[in-house]
C-alpha cells in the first residue's frame, strides 16, 4: 500500500510485489473498501468509506501453484467526527443580551469545534469547546457549530436565531397634593411606560424602602421636605435599564399657625380718635382675623390695621388670630379704654 493510515473517504492505492510470474491474481481489500475485491496485477486506487483496521489479502498464481499473502489490521482508517446533535440554548435573544450560552452533547471522533455567530455578535467564552457564551449585536442570524478532527468536519448543526429590540421602561409619578397639613393623607400614582404584564414596583421615601410594591402608594407619615420616589423594574423580556427611576416628588407639610404676638398700639384713646394703628407679627402663608368688641371701624387685613373710634364708643377688647388651611390658632388681645371727650367749661 502507498500508505497504511487514511482518512475515511480517503483513498490508498496498492501495488503488486509477488514474485516468479504470477498470472492470476486475486485482491481482497477488506471491510468498508470500494472496491472490496479486484483481479489483475494493478495498481488498484481503493476509497475506504468507514473506519476501522480493514485486513487486506492477495492470492497469486501461475502454472506452478498459488500462494496467499494476508496483512491483518493492514490499513487504519480513521473516522470523521460524527454529526452534531441539536444546540440547545434560546432562539429567541434581546438586542445587545449578554451571557447567553449555547451547548451541544460531545460528538464522538470531533477534537475541536468551530463556532459561527450572527454578524455582530461576539464570542465571549467557549471556542473550540462544547459551549459557547455569547453577547449579542443588533443583527439576526445563524448560530452554527462544526466539529473536526484531523481527518475533517463532521456534519453540522445550526440554530435560527431571532432578535428582539431592546426596550426601556420608564416610570413618572404624580401626587394628589404637595402641600399638605400633618397627619393627611397622600396618594401617589406611577404612570409607566414598558412595564410589561408584571412589572414590580418599589416606592422610597428618601431613599428608603416603604414597603409598597404596587403602581399605587399611599400614606398619611410624611414629614416637611420628605422625598417621595418610585423604581419600576419591568417584566418585559427584553427590557433595558431595569429598574427605571422615576422623578422625585418633594413633600411641604404645614402646621396650623401659631397665635399672633402680643398686639401692638395705644390702648388708651378718645372717643372719635381715627386711624389708630395696631399690628402684630407677620407668618407667611395665613390670613389674619381682627374682631373689636367696641363699636370702632375695623380698617384693612394683614398683620397691620387701623382702628376708627366712634364718639359714643365705650371701648373694648380687640382680638386677632390667624389662620391657614390646617386650622386656626388662638387669639390674641388687648383691652382698649375711650376715654370720653374732654368738655369745656362755660364762664
Amino acid at each position: 500500500a502507498n500508505k497504511t493510515t487514511v482518512c475515511a473517504g480517503g483513498t490508498v492505492v496498492f501495488t503488486d510485489a509477488s514474485s516468479n510470474a504470477p498470472t492470476n491474481y486475486s485482491w481482497d481489500f477488506g471491510a468498508g473498501a470500494s472496491p472490496a475485491t479486484a483481479a489483475g496485477v494493478g495498481p488498484h486506487t481503493v476509497t475506504y468509506s468507514t473506519s476501522g483496521t480493514p485486513t487486506v489479502t492477495l492470492v497469486v498464481s501461475n502454472i506452478s501453484g498459488s500462494n496467499t499473502n494476508t496483512k491483518t489490521n493492514y490499513i487504519s482508517v480513521d473516522p470523521l467526527p460524527s454529526a452534531v446533535g441539536a444546540i440547545s440554548g434560546g432562539a429567541s435573544v434581546c438586542e445587545g443580551a449578554t451571557g447567553n450560552v449555547f451547548t451541544i452533547s460531545s460528538v464522538s471522533n470531533a477534537s475541536d469545534y468551530t463556532w459561527t455567530v450572527p454578524s455582530g455578535s461576539t464570542i465571549t467564552a467557549g471556542m473550540g469547546s462544547t459551549s459557547i457564551t455569547v453577547t449579542f449585536g443588533s443583527t439576526a442570524g445563524d448560530i452554527t457549530i462544526t466539529p473536526s478532527n484531523a481527518c475533517g468536519n463532521g456534519t453540522a448543526a445550526i440554530l435560527p436565531i431571532a432578535l428582539t429590540n431592546s426596550v426601556a421602561p420608564t416610570i413618572f409619578i404624580a401626587a394628589t397634593d404637595t402641600t399638605i397639613c400633618s397627619g393627611q393623607q397622600v396618594d401617589f400614582t406611577a404612570n409607566t411606560t414598558n412595564g410589561g404584564l408584571t412589572p414590580t414596583y418599589v416606592w422610597k421615601i428618601n431613599g428608603t424602602p416603604s414597603g409598597s410594591n404596587t403602581a399605587t402608594f399611599s400614606t398619611s407619615l410624611l414629614n416637611d421636605q420628605d422625598v417621595v420616589s418610585a423604581e419600576l423594574t419591568s417584566s418585559e423580556v427584553c427590557s433595558s435599564a431595569n429598574p427605571a427611576i422615576s422623578n422625585n416628588v418633594k413633600i411641604e407639610v404645614l402646621s396650623a399657625p401659631s397665635s399672633p404676638s402680643l398686639i401692638s398700639g395705644n390702648t388708651s384713646v378718645i372717643q372719635g380718635d381715627i386711624g389708630e394703628l395696631y399690628s402684630t407679627s407677620m407668618q407667611n402663608g395665613i390670613t389674619y382675623n381682627w374682631n373689636y368688641s367696641g363699636t370702632g371701624v375695623i380698617n384693612g387685613s394683614g398683620n397691620s390695621i387701623t382702628l376708627d373710634f366712634d364718639v359714643n364708643d365705650l371701648g373694648g377688647d380687640l382680638t386677632v388670630n390667624a389662620t391657614n388651611s390646617c386650622g386656626t390658632s388662638d387669639p390674641s388681645a388687648i383691652t382698649i379704654a375711650v376715654n370720653p371727650l374732654t368738655t369745656a367749661v362755660q364762664t
